[in-house]
């Protein structure tokens, strides 16, 4: 049992990871043909972070209530036994959602990821404004680490003490987990029917392990052990007698008092059983002898055993242990025998008593149905997306004026094309290189561009996905009108987002959820917009129609009052700001920071 090998898959162990490979399946599958039958146009990776993170959550809801299930039925430590490979499979789910997370929102832009993650949003001392992602790569830190030592080669290396500890971190991944999870829900725009669900979810969690806290608590605490006949042959019962747990054996004609934690990983000793003359412990069977508490050769693992007399059917312990390894015969008893019917599962046997079978394909197949039901149904209760459009698999040519300022546009006829680079980077770069290497102005020109399209309420962008390469043609200057400021100044409310996210297919593109990434976007050069309550989009630039990217960074995702004159040209509209102090922060968090008399930005 100190010995372990790289791979000893069993056959019960096979069965089990056969059924929990088919689950995870089949909810992938079922949530991302759900998922498109509402959404058609969704993008490939927002399918695969919303389905391997709801299926993460879950996963770790089953793992969480496998322990306390098993304490109130013992059938439930068939479950238990391949927890570990459950709680792997786990860590491998939330690594995809995580890793293309981090690279969706974050990545493709001007800073590494990473250094992203922990940056583009720094409002820690806010929980309306908390980058909850942070929390979310913290969790994925320890699911990391508790995968990596799950082997039992590390419990040896470790120690079973502090492996234990170790793992017990899942409590405090679950902690952060909800932050992650509440944080982002708080920031979202209304609260869907699912993030009720959710709530519902991690009330179940802590609802369990209070209860039979509280009820292990009831029945753990004797000042007295037990009567004998309470004991079952080949089985145990658990006393507390000065802070010691102690599991009372009664087996082959003698009683015997040890440890009620296994030296592997703490499992319950008392809910074990006598098998082979060795107490087996029911998490993975485990053994130990019953005169001395020491694993048979050639295992060295060993438990405490403690005195232990009998007084008219009485028993009686003694809390101090003896020296470990030490042997000692039990203890006669007198009585009848109570018969022993019923049924014990280890791993490594080559059969599993048909009772527990059947208890356990029933429960697998329930998880099949409320996992599938889960997959199926969580889309519809999930906040809706907007019927935006993002094809950029498929290039077309197009032919307009190419125009620089007072933003990067593609004037043609028909309409007015917001002109975006590839990742989270403004068409500028690729323009400015191109006049750089061929010493030419490019404002004011006719070109042909190789380009993808991104379409929301009539409004198009369009990426030049091959950067310099997607200009196909540059030809002769073309008169243009300038965008012009008119009119008088007014106040126009909205929220300032990045427009290549708002309207292509990254929902949610609105809201404080998606505060990073439109920061990333609008430090790649992409102009702000502001989303206006009555329901323009206006570019926001300088009194002159300079960029403003730098200077509103802290206030993206943010609700604002604006104060400039606004022009139009085909659908796009622009706000042109009196000055650059002529935002207003409207969102609680400033106003709560901020004096009133310092809501504007300086």
């Amino acid at each position: 049992m100190s010995t372990s090998k790289f791979i000893s898959w069993t056959p019960h162990k096979k069965k089990y990871d056969l059924v929990l490979l088919s689950i995870v399946l089949v909810y992938l599958v079922s949530f991302i043909v759900s998922h498109l039958i509402l959404y058609p146009n969704t993008l490939v990776p927002l399918l695969i972070i919303k389905s391997t993170g709801t299926l993460a959550i879950l996963m770790l809801m089953i793992i969480l209530s496998i322990g306390p299930l098993a304490r109130l039925d013992r059938r439930f430590l068939v479950l238990l036994y391949n927890r570990r490979h459950l709680g792997v499979s786990m860590f491998i789910v939330a690594f995809i959602h995580g890793a293309l997370s981090i690279m969706f929102y974050h990545g493709f832009g001007t800073e590494n990821p990473i250094i992203s993650l922990f940056t583009a949003n720094t409002n820690y001392g806010s929980l309306t404004d908390f980058p909850y992602m942070t929390a979310g790569f913290f969790v994925l830190c320890i699911l990391f680490l508790m995968a990596i030592t799950s082997h039992d080669y590390w419990l040896h290396k470790l120690s079973p003490r502090i492996w234990k500890s170790l793992h017990m971190t899942v409590y405090l991944g679950f902690a952060v987990l909800i932050l992650h999870l509440f944080s982002g829900v708080m920031q979202a725009e209304h609260l869907a029917a699912g993030d009720w669900l959710l709530g519902l979810g991690i009330s179940w969690i802590i609802g369990l392990h209070l209860y039979v806290g509280l009820i292990g608590n009831k029945r753990n605490h004797f000042k007295e052990a037990c009567l004998v006949s309470e004991i079952e042959v080949s089985r145990a019962k658990l006393v507390e007698i000065e802070g010691e747990s102690i599991a009372i054996y009664k087996a082959e004609g003698k009683l015997h008092a040890v440890s009620n934690f296994c030296s592997h990983q703490g499992g319950p000793l008392s809910e074990g059983k006598v098998v082979d003359g060795c107490i087996t412990c029911p998490w993975h069977g485990f053994q130990y002898k019953l005169v001395d508490g020491c694993s048979p050769p050639p295992f060295e693992e060993k438990i405490k055993t403690y005195p232990i007399r009998v007084e008219e059917g009485t028993i009686w312990v003694d809390h101090r242990p003896y020296p470990l390894g030490s042997k000692r015969e039990g203890v006669p008893y007198r009585g009848t025998d109570q018969i022993d019917k019923d049924e014990f599962y280890i791993g490594w046997n080559d059969s599993i008593p048909k009772a527990l079978y059947s208890f356990s394909k029933g429960v697998s197949i329930f998880l099949a149905v409320l996992f599938t039901a889960f997959a199926w149904g969580l889309p519809h209760l999930m906040e809706p997306m907007k019927n935006s459009e993002f094809n950029f698999t498929e290039n077309f040519e197009i032919t307009g004026t190419l125009v620089k300022s007072p933003v990067p546009m593609l004037r043609t006829p028909k309409k007015d094309y917001l002109l975006v680079d590839g990742g989270k980077f403004s068409a500028l770069r690729s323009i400015n290189n191109i006049e750089e290497r061929d010493q030419i102005d490019l404002d004011g020109r006719i070109v042909t561009l190789s380009t993808t399209e991104m379409n929301y309420d009539d409004h198009s962008v369009i990426e030049l996905t091959d950067l310099e390469q997607s200009f196909l043609n540059i030809g002769e200057y073309n008169d243009y009108t300038p965008v012009q400021a008119r009119g008088q100044y007014v106040t126009i409310k909205g929220e300032i987002v990045d427009p290549k996210c708002f309207f292509g297919a990254m929902n949610p593109a609105i809201g404080k959820v998606h505060k990073s990434c439109a920061i990333n976007c609008i430090k790649g050069g992409i102009p702000p917009m502001l989303a206006s309550n009555d329901g323009r989009y206006l570019f926001i630039v300088g009194p002159q129609g300079e960029m403003m990217n730098e200077r509103i960074i802290d206030m993206v995702a943010e609700d604002v009052n604006l104060f400039g004159r606004v022009a139009k040209r085909n659908h796009w509209y622009y706000i042109y700001l009196q000055s650059e102090t002529a935002i207003q922060r409207l969102s609680f968090r400033n106003i709560m920071n901020n004096d009133a008399s310092n809501l504007c930005y300086k």
